[in-house]
């Protein structure tokens, strides 16, 4: 018989391992099982959470959206009711009182103009129950929106290039047809007694035509930079002239105004390592100067850079805000700056322009479809000077240069009820650009850097203004619609600003959406 001492026997089942691994891995694969079961858990309430969140955006932007219309009554219950049955609708149910989701609150002050909306819906629990006992856990949402329409004022850049083609069944037919939708769309907000939209138009292929804004416009020559010159309403051929008064990018324009005929003299010299070029007429003081061969060399400029009478341009083009040549000079390249600040170029390379000049803010439906109707194509892509253009047309800083008060912008830091957009349509790759290059060509192609890179700099800038930007890409490569996506306004839940249409009718369902998603609401919760 043996017989083990009970020291002995303690001792032994201490520094036994045997069963060791069928202990941890039990203890581990329970925690396992909890991790994973709280992430399934947790998963199916975040789903349900989004569903909640998208249909009761969806819900509270179709009430808001036909009270404003007047499509229901803002007394008794029926804003609620209609935000039941969108909701329901946006979820899969037939009617909300028999779902499973409940309505804890419901808010609707007519003065104010504003819905907010709270629904909750209690979700089943699969594993968590175990742990905590607990058969469902509430997983709910709110989001309020005002309704009003306050003011809005939108500028819509227009791709007239070659590329949009010609005649009936062009792209360029598409764009008309589908921007006439887009303002009948938003001008349908305006009644008798409130004008709550106005609408400006900015066709663009290698330049701009500006139209109203072209005394703002100064005649330049092709370089990156340029000192640009404070407008001065005072200048007139019978007194004074630019040429007496300014020192533009270095060079003057050394020549009387009233003698601006299609042949210049080129002359240059060089001051602290910058080129300095003095166009003048053949009795000019060229002191300083060397001309080309020991004489002024004949540099023939376009005769359409002639000047009226108002010191417009003829052909009224302008091309991009160019930053100046001295350091000492504030840069407004990408600024809505007034003209009082610098003038805009026209610069010497742009040989032809839109003929369809801007058209300044207006509610007037008959002039916008008549120069949307009279739009013709030709000429490659400076999308971003259309861009700068259209901002000015929208932006208060401008409402003393522009003539008649009707087309004067608003002032947002002041009109809280404010709402300014832009719409920027292309067909392509914009690729034509005069600042920030001095390529010496008539036509300025393959510039498609700084065109994008220029177009992105006025995106941001444009948008740190509180101005909202949609993009649209029609029918656009790849690279279009990626420096696109960059430019348009950042997504609002599962509302975005850009859009990528591929077809005539994408283009017109595009321009409705984006005037309905302009004249309807805005989500501020």
């Amino acid at each position: 018989m043996v017989s083990h001492r009970p020291d002995s026997l303690l001792s032994r089942f201490h520094h036994d391992r045997n069963g060791n691994f069928a202990v941890s891995f039990a203890l581990v694969s329970s925690l396992i099982f909890v991790a994973v079961g709280l992430a399934v858990d947790f998963s199916m309430s975040l789903g349900t959470k989004t569903r909640i969140n998208n249909a009761l955006d969806a819900a509270a932007l179709a009430t808001g959206r036909a009270l404003s219309t007047g499509e229901i009554s803002d007394t008794g219950s029926a804003a609620q009711d209609y935000f039941k049955a969108v909701f329901a609708a946006n979820v899969g149910d037939d009617a909300f009182d028999a779902s499973v989701y409940k309505l804890k609150k419901f808010a609707h002050d007519p003065k104010s103009q504003s819905i907010s909306a709270e629904v909750s819906v209690d979700q089943p629990l699969t594993f968590m129950r175990v742990g905590t006992g607990q058969q469902t856990q509430a997983v709910a949402s709110r989001s309020a929106v005002s309704y009003g329409l306050g003011t809005i004022e939108i500028a819509m850049v227009l791709d007239v290039t070659g590329s949009m083609g010609y005649g009936s069944g062009s792209k360029l037919d598409n764009l008309k047809q589908a921007a006439k939708l887009g303002v009948t769309e938003l001008l349908a907000a305006n009644t008798e007694s409130k004008e709550h939209v106005r609408i400006s138009l900015v066709p663009y292929d290698y330049g701009v035509n500006a139209g109203p804004l072209a005394k703002y416009v100064y005649p330049d020559y092709l370089y990156a930079k340029s000192n640009a010159p404070a407008y001065d309403a005072r200048y007139d051929k019978s007194s004074a002239s630019y040429d007496s008064k300014l020192d533009i990018g270095g060079y003057g324009l050394g020549y009387d105004v009233a003698s601006y005929v299609e042949q210049f003299y080129l002359c240059t010299k060089t001051t602290n390592g910058r080129p300095e070029v003095r166009l003048t007429i053949p009795d000019g003081d060229l002191s300083g100067y060397t001309c080309p061969g020991g004489t002024p060399d004949i540099d023939y400029l376009p005769k359409k850079m002639a000047i009226n009478d108002d010191f417009t341009n003829v052909d009224k083009c302008a091309t991009d805000r160019k930053e100046p040549y001295s350091d000492s000079l504030t840069n407004h390249e990408y600024q809505n700056s007034s003209p009082a600040y610098g003038m805009i170029s026209r610069d010497s390379r742009l040989d032809s322009c839109p003929g369809s000049p801007l058209v300044l803010l207006t509610s007037k439906q008959s002039v916008l479809e008549s120069a949307l109707d009279g739009l013709s194509g030709g000429g490659f892509t400076a999308g971003q000077i259309g861009l700068q253009w259209a901002w000015y047309t929208i932006s208060h800083d401008w409402a003393d240069y522009i003539d008649g008060t009707a087309s004067d912008p608003g002032d947002m830091t002041t009109d809280h009820e404010l709402s300014k957009f832009i719409i920027l349509m292309t067909d392509g790759i914009f690729n034509t650009a005069y600042a920030g290059t001095d390529v010496h060509m008539k036509y300025v192609t393959g510039e498609t850097l700084w065109s994008q890179s220029r177009t992105l700099a006025l995106c941001e800038r444009i948008k740190s203004e509180g101005v909202k930007i949609f993009t649209i890409g029609y029918e656009t490569p790849g690279s279009a619609d990626r420096m696109l996506q960059s430019c348009a306004s950042p997504d609002e839940g599962s509302f975005t600003y850009s859009y990528e249409p591929n077809s005539a009718d994408d283009l017109k369902a595009t321009y409705a959406a984006i005037a309905n998603r302009i004249r309807t609401l805005r989500l501020s919760q």
